[in-house]
């Protein structure tokens, strides 16, 4: 594999890897703010 296409998919898995923790920490926000509200 080409160096430079084997960087482009570590960048992209890295992104799409981030992108997942940054939806977590949202919907996990989300919860609590209702958790919160419903007390």
């Amino acid at each position: 594999m080409p160096v430079f296409l084997n960087q482009k998919t570590h960048h992209f898995k890295s992104y799409f890897y981030f992108h997942q923790i940054a939806v977590a920490n949202w919907t996990i926000k989300k919860r609590i703010m209702k958790y919160i509200k419903a007390e």
